[in-house]
């Protein structure tokens, strides 16, 4: 989460990973350890930052207050859809300083929201309605073999697509079909960027 590496002043240096705790309709991504984001059923995102700290680098207190603030402060500028105060755009689902190790998991209303926040690209869309550079990525299957453009892909409507532009793992609630040729395929649910334009198409 870019926005939260602000607190480096404080020596709190991280990144964000993912967990799809206090989502109902939330992925389960409980097995990553690594820089996470995914893609909800309800078309929420959540996202699980962990980071390594030496000895006396950091204080659970001060990761608190400095997450906690940021959250606060973007939710007062992008009130929740539902119009409703105990809505919130962005929830704070855990902080966690445990074994030189800090852990933050945050769900956010929209893929947008995940974007604005963290200063970054993230899209959530239609895989016939991916266009401009993304269009033009070669893609290959779950098994490897190289497909070719996205025109090549059969029956392209019957997929969503998840584009990034940032280096992490990437869950989705579906079963993945095709990545562009940069991404690695981890199981039938997730994959990894590289931290170039990527795209993941599942259904």
């Amino acid at each position: 989460m870019r926005r939260l590496k602000g607190c480096a002043a404080a020596g709190l240096l991280w990144t964000l990973s993912v967990c799809a705790a206090g989502c109902g309709a939330g992925t389960d991504v409980s097995k990553f350890t690594e820089n996470t984001v995914a893609v909800n059923k309800d078309g929420s995102i959540t996202e699980l930052a962990v980071e390594s700290f030496g000895e006396d680098y950091y204080s659970q207190d001060a990761l608190e207050a400095y997450v906690n603030a940021q959250v606060e402060a973007y939710n007062r500028e992008h009130p929740a859809d539902s119009g409703k105060e105990k809505d919130k755009t962005i929830t704070v689902d855990e902080i966690s300083v445990k074994d030189d190790s800090a852990r933050v998991v945050l769900t956010y209303e929209t893929a947008q929201d995940y974007a604005d926040f963290n200063y970054t690209q993230l899209e959530l869309v239609e895989a016939s309605d991916i266009s401009g550079d993304a269009a033009g990525l070669s893609f290959k299957d779950t098994q490897g073999s190289e497909t070719g453009s996205l025109s090549a892909i059969p029956d392209i409507a019957d997929y969503e697509a998840v584009i990034t532009y940032t280096a992490h793992n990437i869950a989705v609630p579906g079963k993945i079909a095709y990545v562009s040729s940069n991404v690695t395929l981890l199981d039938r649910s997730s994959a990894q960027s590289d931290g170039t334009l990527s795209v993941v198409l599942y259904r």
